[in-house]
């Protein structure tokens, strides 16, 4: 998980899929990169952790230079882009969707609209519901999946990030609608 450490973002629902998914791998890792504003989100979080009895399975980096956020994306094995459906989050265009993609990493992500659109017009990793069954599925089906398929799930998803969501592609859109206008 690459992000914001709020508690607002529920992201202890990580801690419950990862419990479902180490009974089939259990040298599975989650991998939390980000910080909080609130030093008690992180203390909240990391407590939290312990109280499922994943903290040996969890490593919290911390805030990190953006410049090596991809290094830590590609040491993974699977991103995660967990959502609540909520009024505020519902609604959200998460760029970790995006980054995971860019960078050939399988994604699981909720299903709020802008994740499945992307999701179902890319086929770079699965959508599924905030339910901790279904989203550590997902996460297993991606670490037990083939290597050919893999390799075609990581491409679909980095060549549909450069077509669709490159910044040089979302300039092009901005800068011609700013032209349509005046």
């Amino acid at each position: 998980y690459v992000g914001t450490l709020n508690r607002f973002r529920q992201l202890d629902f990580l801690f419950e899929v990862l419990k479902h998914v180490l009974p089939r791998h259990p040298r599975a890792h989650l991998l939390m990169v980000g910080g909080g504003k609130d030093t008690e989100d992180l203390k909240w979080l990391k407590h939290r952790a312990s109280e499922l009895g994943v903290e040996e399975n969890v490593t919290f980096t911390g805030w990190v230079p953006q410049e090596e956020v991809p290094a830590y994306i590609r040491a993974s094995d699977v991103g995660v882009s967990p959502f609540v459906p909520n009024k505020v989050l519902i609604n959200n265009s998460p760029i970790k969707l995006l980054e995971y993609m860019a960078l050939e990493i399988p994604v699981v992500a909720t299903d709020i609209p802008e994740q499945r659109k992307i999701i179902e017009e890319s086929r770079g990793g699965v959508c599924v519901p905030w339910n901790v069954e279904k989203f550590a599925q997902g996460v297993c089906d991606l670490l037990e999946e083939g290597e050919e398929q893999k390799k075609v799930r990581v491409t679909r998803g980095r060549q549909w990030v450069r077509k669709n969501r490159d910044f040089r592609v979302l300039t092009r859109i901005v800068q011609d609608a700013y032209e349509r206008l005046l």
